[in-house]
Order: structure tokens, then C-alpha cells, then sequence
């Protein structure tokens, strides 16, 4: 079976299994000693661990790319430039109005008849109203193990496909929210090796990938495929829905218990560096300690061991306080 790969949590799965495809994620691999001419040093280091990948024995045999940010936009030039065949660009609104919806229908429809022409088949819309319906019981079956006492690193490995076996959490220890950027999964062991648990992963390979809302079918399922991404919560590059994504964030706050927030980003994120600023600004105004960690989408670094620790520390102490 082909098997569609994608970069962006924005690209809708349910399209590439509809026509007959397989479909994985590239999380991307460690760049450094990796001959990367096409992208700068100074570029997001997802995308440039992706390029890694996608340009090395990995090499996807259809890959799409969302023009989620401009980093994945110079991901998809380079990848023309290294000559990868079978290449999609996914054109991405940046709100969930009702024009960026039927703007995104359209867009899903051909790339649907794109990626068709690639097998010389065409899209059964019956098999992707079907699709749309398994999607949805996925997301509930997975969703649940957010509300299981399990370790959020062993949660995240499980939902990335890289794990098999759920450890037990940690209990009596601070509860946290990890968001902003894609985070190796080695921040998130960092973070319960310093003392925390790990309440919410509000991550694009997390939560706020299966937390989809519940849209009526439309006549047309490219447009009901359109309104489930784009009125699922919105990540930080959805600057036109922040108002939205601070709700969401509260209902996180609530529901989850979240002591304290840790957000972080990848070196050279721009919307998750825009971001940053409105978030402590709403956190302080809410009351919830923040912490700031910056990785390059690799081994964290002994200083945010030390950073993570005193702040799990901070909210230990405060927790007695109250």
C-alpha cells in the first residue's frame, strides 16, 4: 500500500485513507551531520529535522506539506529542489470564519483529485463521509486515555506510534500543561524526571489533535472534513482565532487541574514566539505559573533541567501555601 505522509496535525488523514492510501507522520530526524543546503541554520528545527528525513532513507513515497508557517513553505521548496517526487502543497487558512472553511473545501477537493491521479482512481465522496465517521470514533477511543492515570511521556510515545506500553503517573506531584511548539519527547521525560505530572500534552500530536468538536455532515464532505480542522482548537500559527485559544486553554486550566503551564518552543518558531508574549500575559491575569523553555527540537540541555526543576519546586511550595 502507498503510504501519504504529512508534517502538519491541519492535514485531514481521513482524505489519504479514502483513497486507499496509508498515512504517517515524519516527526523528523536529528539534523546535525546532515548535508541541509537548501534551509538556514537560523529555520525552525522541525523543519529542518524533517528535511532530514524526507531527503535521507526515508525518502516518503507521497509526501504533503502544509503551508502552516513559513518554515514548512521553505520545507516544501527545498524538498523541490531535492527532487522529491510526488509532492503536495496543502494551502492553510488562519481562522475558522465560514469563508475559510469553504476556502478550505475547495482546497481539500483538489488535493484530493491530485492525489487520485497518483493511484489513476478518483475519490469515492460515499467511502469519505465513512472515513469522516471512523475518524471520529478514533479520536474518542484515544482522547480517553487523557482522563487514565498514565504518564504523559508515555502517552505522548503511544499517541506518536512509538510506544506500546502505558506507564502508571505519578501522583501527589504538581500537575502541568505542556503547550506552544511540537516538543521532543524527551522534554516531556524531563519534565517527570524534575518532580511533575504531566496533566495535559496540548501538543499537535496530543490533545488538541484528537479534541475535534462535533460538526453536523454537510452535503458536501469536503466541507464537513473542512469545518472538523479548522473549528478543532486552534495551535498558536491560527492567529486570527486567539480569543478562541485562550477559552480553550482555560477549559485545560479547569478540567485537567493544571498547577502550572510550561510552554515551550522550538528556536526560531515564530508564531510560538508571538504567541508566548499573549499567553503569560493571559496566564498572569488567571493566576497560572508559567514557564518558558526553548528547545532546538532535540536533547533539551542540562539548563532546562535545572529551570524545570525549580520550577516543579516553586509550585510544590505554593501548593502548601494555599
Amino acid at each position: 500500500m502507498t503510504t501519504v505522509s504529512w508534517v502538519c496535525s491541519y492535514t485531514p488523514r481521513e482524505l489519504f485513507r479514502a483513497l486507499g492510501f496509508g498515512e504517517r507522520r515524519l516527526w523528523g530526524v536529528d539534523p546535525r551531520g546532515s548535508a541541509l543546503p537548501h534551509l538556514a541554520a537560523n529555520l525552525c528545527g522541525y523543519s529542518r529535522a524533517c528535511l532530514a528525513q524526507a531527503s535521507g532513507e526515508e525518502r516518503p513515497e507521497v509526501l504533503v506539506v502544509a503551508g502552516s508557517c513559513h518554515a514548512l513553505i521553505h520545507l516544501y521548496a527545498a524538498l523541490q529542489l531535492e527532487g522529491l517526487k510526488n509532492l503536495f502543497f496543502l494551502p492553510l487558512p488562519r481562522l475558522g470564519a465560514s469563508e475559510a472553511e469553504e476556502f478550505f473545501a475547495a482546497v481539500l477537493r483538489r488535493l484530493a483529485e491530485e492525489l487520485a491521479a497518483v493511484r489513476g482512481g478518483r475519490m469515492d465522496e460515499e467511502r469519505l463521509k465513512e472515513e469522516l465517521r471512523v475518524g471520529v470514533r478514533e479520536r474518542r477511543e484515544k482522547i480517553r486515555l487523557f482522563r487514565e492515570p498514565v504518564s504523559g511521556f508515555s502517552r505522548y510515545l503511544y499517541l506518536r506510534g512509538e510506544g506500546k506500553d502505558l506507564t502508571p503517573a505519578r501522583s501527589g506531584f504538581p500537575r502541568l500543561a505542556l503547550t506552544g511548539s511540537p516538543p521532543p519527547p524527551r522534554l516531556l521525560q524531563l519534565v517527570e524526571e524534575c518532580g511533575g505530572c504531566l496533566a495535559v500534552e496540548d501538543c499537535c500530536g496530543a490533545y488538541r489533535d484528537l479534541y475535534f468538536p462535533e460538526v453536523g455532515e454537510a452535503e458536501d464532505p469536503f466541507l464537513t472534513l473542512a469545518r472538523l480542522y479548522l473549528r478543532r482548537p486552534p495551535c498558536p500559527r491560527m492567529v486570527g482565532d486567539r480569543a478562541r485559544r485562550f477559552k480553550y486553554l482555560q477549559e485545560l486550566i479547569r478540567d485537567f487541574r493544571v498547577e502550572g503551564i510550561v510552554y515551550h518552543t522550538v528556536k526560531f518558531c515564530d508564531h510560538a514566539l508571538y504567541e508566548l508574549a499573549a499567553v503569560r500575559r493571559w496566564a498572569e491575569k488567571e493566576g497560572i505559573p508559567l514557564l518558558w523553555v526553548e528547545t532546538e527540537y532535540g536533547e533539551p540541555g542540562e539548563q532546562v533541567r535545572v529551570r524545570l526543576a525549580a520550577f516543579v519546586e516553586m509550585l510544590a511550595a505554593r501548593r502548601e501555601s494555599l
